[in-house]
């Protein structure tokens, strides 16, 4: 049986959905977001918003490398501002000066690209399977935003800590000062 993201849309789970964290929270471990920030260090707006900022994983490395961040989430995890939905967030001009960097709950991975680009960021990277595209129901979205570059990580992610690092993700990156490219990045030293 599928089940239904909050938006009551029926959404692919496989395995046995009782033992997926709650609200399917990952916190994401450091070297992806090093590594697409290493990538993007010179075309990236010096203030970067991350909001579905969880514990604060990604945010933190965003700022130790000189950006300011500005960290929210809906569910307060004792990191940022808690109870701020991001799809319910309005256009303001202050969002077309920052850039957005975040790793959206990969159920709501649509609707957050869609309200981003609505939202009008010059600069949006988005952590993604990287078999997200490989879907017909995305084929409109792609033609409605296409990304600019997409980069495939060179290592699995390990998202629990487990050791049993079984993720293939990528980064997708979309904006005016992003050069066209598929170059995979590799896992920062």
């Amino acid at each position: 049986m599928a089940r239904k993201n909050n938006l009551g849309v029926a959404v692919a789970g496989g395995g046995d959905q009782s033992k997926r964290s709650e609200h399917d929270f990952y916190g994401t471990p450091p070297e992806p977001t090093t590594a697409v920030l290493q990538h993007y260090i010179d075309v990236i707006p010096r203030v970067v918003a991350e909001l579905s900022c969880g514990k604060g994983h990604m945010s933190r490395v965003i700022a130790a490398h000189g950006f300011t961040v500005l960290s929210s989430d809906r569910f307060h995890r004792g990191y940022g501002w808690g109870g701020i939905d991001f799809l319910t967030l309005p256009e303001i001009p202050a969002w077309r000066k920052m850039g957005l960097i975040m790793n959206p709950p990969f159920y709501l991975a649509d609707e957050f690209i869609a309200h981003a680009h609505r939202l009008g960021f010059p600069f949006i990277a988005m952590y993604l399977k990287a078999t997200y595209w490989n879907a017909a129901k995305r084929y409109k979205l792609w033609e409605k935003c296409p990304p600019k570059a997409c980069h495939p990580l060179t290592w699995r992610v390990d998202f629990t800590g487990g050791g049993a690092a079984t993720m293939d993700c990528q980064w997708c990156v979309w904006g005016d000062s992003v050069t066209p490219s598929n170059e995979p990045l590799r896992r920062p030293a």
